[in-house]
This record gives C-alpha cells, sequence and structure tokens, in this order.
C-alpha cells in the first residue's frame, strides 16, 4: 500500500520532518502528514513532485541513493539512477506496474499487427533488439522511461495503421474506427492498454456499481442550502487577479457565488491544471461542492470538459465523488480529442456575460500561478467564444437519464452482485441502469471506460 511504501521511504532517509520539509520546499506539518499516511496526494500533484524532488536531494546530499535504490530493487523496479524519481513514484502508486509479463504479452499482439521484429523496432527506437526481446519476453518494461513508451506507442500506431491491421486494432483496443483517424489519441488508447492492469480496473468498476447501487433520493434532497452571509465578502471582492492555489480558491468562490446570485443560466468549467487547489483544503472543497449543488438547484445548466489524461482508476474515482451532482441531471461532462500540451496548464471558468476565471502557467507552476479575474463584456465574449470552440474539439464522456430505465433482457448483462444493476454494452458504449427507485442511468462512450466494462464483465463469467 503506499502509506506502507512511504514508511519504507522515511525508514531509509532518516531524516527530521524539518529537515526534510526544508528540502521539498513544503511545511514540517504536511511532512509529517504523510509520513503517518493522512495524506496521500495525487500522482501527478504538485505535492507529490516537490516531495520527490525533495527526497532525491537529501538522499544525495546524505549519500541514501544507493539504499533507495535497493527498495525498488526488492520489487523489480528498474534501479536506474537516472530515471529514480519516475521509478518512486511507479513503486509508491502502484503495485501492478510490476507484471511485465502482461506488457510483455500485449508487446507481441501490437507488435504483430504492425508487422515488426525486434530488429525494426529497435532500429525505430534507436535500442538493441535485445532490449526489445527482453520487453516481449516479460523480462523488462519502458515504463519506467515514459519518452520511451510514448515513443514506442507512437510508432506502433503508425505502423499499425499503414498496414490492413487497424480493424483488428480499433477490436483490440474497443476504440471506434474514427478513433483510428487521430494518431495521437490511439497512441494514448495503445499506451493505456499496454500499462493496464485489469485488477486494479475492474477494482474501481467494482467500487463505481457499488456506488450507484447505494445512490438514495436524500444524496439529491439533502444538497446544501444557501445563505447570502457566508459569500458576502466574496461578493464584495473587486480584485482583477489572484496569486496561487489560496487565491484560485478565493476566485472561484467569488465566481459560483456571483453566479448564484445573477441567476445564471449555464457555466462552463475547463482545467487541465493539478487539482491540488480543490482537494488540498477539505473546508474549501466541501464550500465548493455546497456552492455547485446551489447551482444546479437553481437550475444552472453546466458543461464541463474533463481532463482524462489519467489512468481509468482517477477517472472513475471522480466520477463517483460527483455521483450526488450528476443526480441533479444538470452537469453535461464531456473530454477534449485534442492533444494536451506538455508544457503550459489551462484553467477557464466562465459564466457566460457574468464572469470568468482565466489562467495560464507552466507545469508544476500552481501555487505561484497568476488567476486573472474579468467581468467585462469584451473579455468574456472572447472567452465564450474559446470555450465553444474547444467544445467543437470535444466528445461526450458519459450521459444521465433519470428517467425508468429500458432494460432488453437481451442484450442485459446482469452483475450478478448487485440485482438492482444492469449493464448493457453496444459496439461504442456501456449503458449502466439502477433497475429500481431512484432511477438512473449512465451511457460511458470513453474507449477506456469501455474497455475497463468488458474486463470487468469477463472476470464475472
Amino acid at each position: 500500500m503506499f502509506s506502507e511504501k512511504m514508511t519504507e521511504i522515511f525508514k531509509v532517509l532518516n531524516a527530521p520532518n524539518k529537515e526534510l520539509a526544508r528540502y521539498t520546499s513544503m511545511d514540517a506539518a504536511t511532512i509529517s502528514r504523510l509520513k503517518t499516511g493522512k495524506l496521500t496526494p495525487k500522482k501527478t500533484s504538485s505535492t507529490m513532485q516537490k516531495f520527490l524532488d525533495g527526497v532525491i536531494q537529501y538522499a544525495n546530499k546524505h549519500k541514501k541513493t544507493e539504499d533507495l535504490l535497493k527498495l525498488l530493487e526488492k520489487e523489480k523496479i528498474p534501479s536506474n539512477i537516472n530515471n529514480l524519481e519516475n521509478n518512486l513514484k511507479i513503486w509508491l502508486y502502484s503495485d501492478t506496474d510490476t507484471d511485465f509479463l502482461s506488457f510483455g504479452n500485449k508487446l507481441n499482439e501490437l507488435m504483430e499487427l504492425a508487422r515488426l521484429t525486434n530488429v525494426k523496432l529497435g532500429h525505430m527506437l534507436n535500442i538493441d533488439p535485445s532490449h526489445i526481446s527482453r520487453f516481449r519476453n516479460g523480462h523488462r518494461t519502458p515504463k519506467s522511461d515514459p519518452e520511451m513508451l510514448r515513443h514506442l506507442c507512437r510508432i506502433l500506431t503508425e505502423q499499425i495503421c499503414t498496414t490492413e491491421n487497424t480493424s483488428l486494432l480499433v477490436k483490440l483496443l474497443h476504440i471506434s474506427q474514427e478513433d483510428t483517424t487521430n494518431t495521437e489519441q490511439t497512441a494514448n488508447c495503445i499506451k493505456e492498454w499496454l500499462c493496464d492492469s485489469r485488477s486494479g480496473d475492474a477494482a474501481s468498476i467494482e467500487q463505481l456499481l457499488q456506488r450507484i447501487d447505494s445512490i438514495d433520493l436524500a444524496a439529491v434532497e439533502d444538497l446544501p442550502s444557501f445563505s447570502n452571509d457566508s459569500i458576502k465578502d466574496h461578493l464584495n471582492d473587486d480584485s482583477s487577479y489572484y496569486i496561487g492555489n489560496e487565491g484560485l480558491r478565493k476566485a472561484v468562490i467569488r465566481f459560483l457565488s456571483t453566479a448564484i446570485i445573477n441567476n445564471a443560466k449555464e457555466l462552463f468549467l475547463y482545467s487541465d491544471q493539478e487539482m491540488d487547489w480543490l482537494l488540498e483544503d477539505s473546508s474549501f472543497t466541501k464550500t465548493w461542492f455546497t456552492l455547485m449543488a446551489i447551482c444546479m438547484r437553481q437550475g444552472i445548466q453546466i458543461k464541463i470538459i474533463h481532463n482524462i489524461n489519467r489512468n481509468i482508476s482517477e477517472m472513475l474515482d471522480g466520477i463517483r465523488q460527483w455521483m450526488p451532482l450528476y443526480m441533479t441531471g444538470m452537469i453535461e461532462p464531456y473530454y477534449c480529442t485534442s492533444k494536451n500540451g506538455d508544457r503550459f496548464r489551462h484553467t477557464l471558468f466562465l459564466c457566460p456575460e457574468i464572469a470568468c476565471i482565466e489562467a495560464s502557467h507552466t507545469i508544476n507552476s500552481s501555487e505561484k500561478g497568476i488567476y486573472n479575474y474579468y467581468t467585462d463584456e469584451l473579455p468574456l465574449a472572447f472567452f465564450n467564444e474559446s470555450f465553444n470552440k474547444l467544445l467543437t474539439q470535444s466528445k461526450h464522456l458519459m450521459k444521465m437519464n433519470l428517467d425508468t430505465p429500458d432494460i432488453k433482457k437481451e442484450d442485459s448483462l446482469s452483475t450478478g452482485k448487485y440485482e438492482n444493476i444492469h449493464i448493457s454494452m453496444t459496439k461504442s458504449s456501456v449503458v449502466v441502469s439502477r433497475t429500481n427507485a431512484p432511477y438512473i442511468s449512465f451511457t460511458f462512450f470513453h474507449p477506456l471506460m469501455y474497455r475497463a466494462f468488458k474486463l470487468y464483465i469477463e472476470q464475472q463469467k
């Protein structure tokens, strides 16, 4: 588990909290929470990035680097000092990343579709063919080298698309034929499939089904009430910009409160930055949820373009957490099909004709990022046009239906464990329905979700 592995790191370093805090640029209280297992930051968060940076610096300074490498060697993670940060992250967050044999078997299938030999692929990757052989035999994996993995997936995509085997790739990855026209998206699907963990995905699906099965009307009816006094100071704020995560939290409270007061009709939300600003302060998370719930209770339609350059488990975690809000039927979730940048992170929260929060900053600098707050007509019109253009590059992540589901026995699969849940699968989507009140159906469109459900069903047989 994450907390147990974190304990091993602290044991190896044997560093006082205050000293490690200095190396990581975090306060001693945060270090203490990591040490005791009370804090589990997201894999891609700036908190984890700073922690690992500081750990490696401290280890280098105090001659502990070899000890860290030995931790990885015990778990058969490549002990490459040049990739120590990434390897530590793999080790901390996934007990299944060492499943080299699964990776090798999948690579064999893809190389057959691409009609590539070890020699030819090694030449294209600029590595010795013996490395490819080790990948295929399950002795090694390029997961600890993200750039090589990305390059490998791009090559496989390009080679398969030049053969007559594209239709076979579609069946293998459970994506649509249309998706193969986007090379970058197809390469990402290949990467996810290569690195996918059946057990991890199945567990996430199980948790989602359990959440849907346990829904009751109180989850919707008991959404928090609104008090003008609680947000009065934020409504009187006329700042034109805010700084860092704390500033963004203030801006968001002002933004949502303004939408409520002005009886807005729509909210447009997009952000591909780290989620620390939303999750690291539990009191703010509750406030955010309250204001979002009030917006929906007032009939404000919310269009949100999710950043899903994550694994399937994180995607399904987000859906579970948003479940009470989805039950209002006021959210339209999308995902963008165009490539996400590797240099900048962007945030755009827009209440048309009323207010907008906008920011762009380099990756891992959100804690010092500047978030502009606009209320003037010209920038609001510009960002409205920008969001609508982004929507043209997006697809529905899922759709919700709150009516009694139309279950056809011939294409419906009972989950067995959950008598009131049925799953129906088409060629491009999955429908998960509750068959008793409160009725709700979720139709999932994203290829990764489709594949995860298919694997889950296969394991139930």
